[in-house]
C-alpha cells in the first residue's frame, strides 16, 4: 500500500497521471475533479464579473470543504494526501486563469501588485486609539480596484455579511464607520500618490449587495478630519494637507500647525515606530567596548519584521537615559519556531534581528559610539532628522524625490553645489531617467540662486519641456513638489544646423581644444596640431579666427621645418582639419550659437542636436563644454551654470583600435580638466546615459553625485564598487519606474529615492 500511494502521488504532482477510476481511489479522485469544478466553476454567476480576491476566497473554502468531507472517511489515510495534491494542482490552475481573465477583461486590479508598487510592500493601516498611525498598515482590506479609464479608478471592499439599512458607514455610530473611514483615506493617499482620481468607493456586501458612494470633496474632509481625530500625527511617509478649516478646528486641541507638520524633521526626540526589542535581562545588562564585535541581537514584533530589511537603519532607545542608538541591520532571521531567548517578558519570538552600533544622539546631537552598557532598548524606526545626520544627507536642498524603504516618504534634499561638482546618471530606457532630468531642470529653475542651464537634446526628448504640465496628473505632481510651469521666457530652443538653425564659431572657445574635436589625430599628430594652434595664436593676438581662417594658417605652418612633421603627419593633420565633422563650424549663411545668451540665470536652453549625425553629435557636445572651459579660464567670477549632456557615451565611441583608446584618453583628460575648473568657478556637468557599460569608469568618477536607475545584466556588476551592501546590488536590477539610488561621494552611501513622474 506504501509503495503504491508513492507512486499515485508522483503521478499527480507530474499533471495527475494515468488515472484507474477503479475501487475507492478513483471513485475519489473523479469525485473531487467534478465537485471541485462544479462549485467552483458551475454556477449560476459564473459569467459575472467576479472579483479575483473573492474567486480566490471560495476557491480555498471549497478545497478545504473537500479535504474536511474527506477525512471523515474511515479510509480518508489511503488517498488524502493524493487528492490534497489534486487540488492543490486544480487550484493554482483555476486562480492563475482567473487572475488574468479578470486583469484582461475587466480591468480588476489586485491591490497587492499596487501597493508593492507605491509602498514598497503590502499596505494596511490602521488606526488606533493612543494617537498614532500604525506605519502604512490597513487591515480595513481594500479588495480591488477597478480601472474605468487611465485616470479614473473605483474602490471596491467586500464585506462577509449581510446589508443592514442601519449600517450607513458615515454614521459615527455604525458598526462599519471606522473601517469605511479606513478605505476613504486609502482612497485619497491613492489619488495623491498615483494621480488617479477615485469616482466611487463601492461597500460590496454579502451575497451581492452593492452600495456606492461618490468620493466628494465633504466625504474627503470627513475622513481627514476622522484621521486628526484619532491619530493627528499624521501618516508615516505620507503627508496629508489638510484644509485650514480643519486645522482651526483642533488646533486650539493640539497645538499650532507648524508644531505637527512635519514632526519627524522638526523633533529630534521624537520616539519613532516601535519595532521590537533588544534581548537583555535584570542583572545582565549589554555591554559596548570601542574596538570589539559590538553587535547586538533582539527581537521584532512579528506584525514589523517585514518592514525591515538587511542594510536598513533603525535606533536603539535605551530605556535607562533614553540615549538613542543607532545601528545598521545586519541579519534578519525567521523561524516557525520561537527562538530560544532570554527576555521572558515576550511570547512571540520568531523574528530575530541582529544589529550593528554606529554611532549615538544625545541632547548634545550625533557622536561616534561611546562604551557604554545597555539594561533594556526598544528597536525604533529614525527620525528625518536623525536618519539624515548619520546617511549625511542635506538637510536642506531642492528636493528632487521620496527616500524610499523604511523611511519612505522623506524628501531628499540636494544642494545646488554639489550639483557643481558634477554628476553622473544612468538608466535603461523606460526607468524614468529622462523624466527625473525633466523635473530636476524645473526645480533648479525656480532655486532663488539659481544657475543658466543647458542641456543638449540628442534625442528629441525635451521639446515638451515647456508644455508641462500636459495633463492633470503632473499637474498635481507638481504642486505636490512645489514646481512651477515654465513661463515662455524661460526657456529657449537651439537647433544646429538646419536651414533655419545655427552653426558653431570657432571664435566663441580657445582654438587649442579644437584638435580634441578631432578624433582620427594620432598622439603625435594631435600634439603637432595643437603646438602650431598655439603658435598661431601667439604670433597672431589681434585676430579672432573663424575655422576656415584657422585651417589656412594651419596648412601654411605645417610646411615649417621648426615643427619637424612627416609627411604621414601632415596628411593626417590636413584630412582632420578637412573632415565631414568640422563642418557645422562657421558656416557661410548660418549664425552662430550666441552663448551669452544661454549664461542668464534661471533660463534653460535646449540644444537640439538630433538631426545631425553621430560625429556632429560628438563635436556639439565637446564644443559646448570647451566653451565652459574657456570661460573657466578667464572669468575670475562665479558662472553658475548646469550643463546637461545625455548620452554621454555618443562623446566617447567604443574602442575599436589603439587610436580609439588614445583618443579616449585624451578626452578623459580634458573631461577631467573641465569638472576640476567648473567646481571652482559653480558651473557643473551633469552626464546620463541608457547603457553604463558604454562609459568609462572615469568618468562615472569624475562625478561626485551618482544616480543609478534600474540596470540590468552586465552593467550590475560594473557598479557594484559603488555599492556597500549586496541587497542595494540586488535591487538594483529590479528598481521600479522612477526609483533610483542615489550616492555622494565621500558623504553617504547609495540611498533608495522615488523621483515625480512629470507626464
Amino acid at each position: 500500500m506504501e509503495k503504491n500511494y508513492k507512486s499515485v502521488s508522483k503521478l499527480l504532482d507530474k499533471g495527475y497521471g494515468s488515472l484507474n477510476y477503479r475501487g475507492k481511489r478513483g471513485r475519489l479522485v473523479h469525485e473531487v475533479i467534478t465537485k471541485f469544478y462544479k462549485k467552483i466553476l458551475k454556477t449560476a454567476d459564473r459569467n459575472r464579473k467576479l472579483n479575483y480576491r473573492v474567486l480566490s476566497q471560495r476557491v480555498s473554502k471549497v478545497k478545504s470543504d473537500i479535504l474536511t468531507d474527506i477525512r471523515k472517511n474511515q479510509n480518508y489515510e489511503i488517498y488524502y494526501e493524493d487528492a490534497k495534491v489534486l487540488l492543490n494542482a486544480l487550484q493554482s490552475d483555476i486562480l492563475r486563469v482567473a487572475k488574468g481573465f479578470a486583469k484582461d477583461n475587466y480591468q480588476i486590479v489586485i491591490p497587492r501588485e499596487i501597493e508593492k508598487g507605491l509602498f514598497g510592500g503590502e499596505v494596511s493601516f490602521e488606526i488606533s486609539a493612543n494617537g498614532k498611525v500604525g506605519g502604512l498598515r490597513i487591515p480595513a482590506r481594500v479588495d480591488c480596484l477597478i480601472e474605468l479609464e487611465s485616470d479614473r479608478i473605483i474602490i471596491r471592499d467586500f464585506k462577509s455579511y449581510d446589508y443592514n439599512n442601519k449600517m450607513d458607514p458615515i454614521n459615527p455610530d455604525s458598526q462599519d464607520h471606522r473601517a469605511f473611514m479606513q478605505v476613504c483615506l486609502y482612497a485619497i493617499i491613492f489619488e495623491r500618490e498615483r494621480h488617479q482620481k477615485c469616482e466611487t468607493i463601492q461597500l460590496q456586501y454579502f451575497p451581492n449587495k452593492i452600495i456606492s458612494y461618490e468620493l466628494t470633496e465633504e466625504l474627503k474632509k470627513t475622513a481627514k478630519k476622522f484621521a486628526m481625530d484619532t491619530a493627528f500625527e499624521g501618516f508615516e511617509g505620507i503627508k496629508l494637507d489638510f484644509s485650514s478649516e480643519d486645522e482651526n478646528q483642533i488646533e486650539d486641541q493640539i497645538g499650532p500647525i507648524e508644531d505637527r507638520l512635519n514632526l519627524q524633521a522638526i523633533n529630534q526626540t521624537d520616539s519613532g515606530e516601535d519595532f521590537g526589542w533588544i534581548n537583555t535581562i535584570k542583572g545582565k545588562p549589554l555591554e559596548l567596548n570601542l574596538g570589539k564585535d559590538n553587535s547586538m541581537e533582539g527581537f521584532l514584533k512579528p506584525d514589523k519584521a517585514h518592514l525591515l530589511k538587511d542594510g536598513y537603519c533603525v535606533v536603539v532607545e535605551k530605556e535607562e537615559d533614553g540615549t538613542r542608538i543607532m545601528c545598521v541591520v545586519k541579519k534578519i532571521e525567521c523561524s516557525e519556531d520561537l527562538y530560544s531567548g532570554e527576555t521572558s517578558s515576550h511570547k512571540e519570538e520568531n523574528y530575530k534581528i541582529t544589529l550593528i552600533p554606529v554611532g549615538q544622539f544625545t541632547p548634545e546631537g550625533y557622536e561616534d559610539l561611546r562604551p557604554q552598557t545597555i539594561i533594556g532598548g526598544k528597536i525604533k524606526k529614525p527620525t528625518e532628522w536623525e536618519l539624515k545626520t548619520y546617511w549625511k544627507i542635506p538637510q536642506n536642498g531642492i528636493e528632487i524625490g521620496n527616500i524610499q524603504g523604511l523611511n519612505t516618504g522623506i524628501r531628499y534634499p540636494i544642494d545646488i553645489k554639489t550639483l557643481y561638482q558634477s554628476v553622473f546618471i544612468s538608466g535603461q530606457q523606460g526607468t524614468g531617467k529622462t523624466t527625473a532630468l525633466k523635473s530636476l531642470m524645473l526645480q533648479m529653475v525656480q532655486e532663488k540662486n539659481s544657475p543658466a542651464i543647458i542641456n543638449l537634446d540628442n534625442e528629441g526628448e525635451y521639446y515638451d519641456l515647456g508644455s508641462i504640465p500636459s495633463n492633470k496628473k503632473s499637474k498635481d505632481i507638481m504642486e505636490k513638489y512645489g514646481i512651477r510651469k515654465l513661463n515662455p521666457s524661460d526657456i529657449n530652443f537651439v537647433t544646429i544646423g538646419t536651414e533655419n538653425g545655427y552653426c558653431l564659431t570657432l571664435k566663441a572657445i580657445d582654438p587649442i581644444d579644437l584638435p580634441n574635436f578631432l578624433h582620427e589625430l594620432t598622439p603625435i599628430s594631435h600634439d603637432t596640431l595643437q603646438t602650431i594652434i598655439y603658435d598661431i595664436m601667439e604670433n597672431n593676438k589681434e585676430i579672432e579666427f573663424t575655422l576656415p581662417e584657422l585651417r589656412k594658417y594651419v596648412f601654411r605652418y605645417l610646411e615649417k621645418e621648426t615643427y619637424g612633421a612627416l609627411k604621414a603627419t601632415k596628411s593626417a593633420i590636413k584630412r582632420a582639419m578637412n573632415s565631414i565633422s568640422l563642418r557645422i563650424f562657421d558656416v557661410p549663411g548660418l549664425k552662430s550659437i550666441d552663448f551669452e545668451s544661454m549664461l542668464k540665470p534661471g533660463k534653460i536652453t535646449i540644444v537640439n542636436s538630433y538631426n545631425l549625425r553621430d560625429s556632429h553629435q560628438r563635436i556639439v557636445g565637446l564644443y559646448l563644454l570647451a566653451i565652459l572651459h574657456k570661460r573657466a579660464l578667464k572669468s575670475k567670477e562665479k558662472i553658475r551654470v548646469i550643463f546637461i549632456l545625455d548620452e554621454i557615451q555618443r562623446l566617447i565611441p567604443k574602442a575599436k583600435s589603439q587610436a580609439d583608446s588614445d583618443y579616449h584618453k585624451r578626452i578623459i583628460k580634458f573631461l577631467d580638466e573641465v569638472v576640476h575648473r567648473g567646481r571652482k568657478r559653480d558651473y557643473g556637468v551633469l552626464f546620463a546615459t541608457q547603457s553604463v557599460m558604454d562609459v568609462k569608469k572615469e568618468i562615472i568618477d569624475l562625478c561626485n553625485t551618482k544616480i543609478f536607475f534600474q540596470t540590468q545584466g552586465s552593467g550590475v556588476n560594473y557598479l557594484k564598487e559603488y555599492f556597500s551592501h549586496k541587497e542595494d546590488l540586488e535591487r538594483l536590477k529590479r528598481l521600479y519606474q522612477g526609483h533610483a539610488y542615489i550616492t555622494s561621494k565621500g558623504i553617504h552611501e547609495p540611498v533608495e529615492i522615488k523621483f515625480p513622474f512629470l507626464n
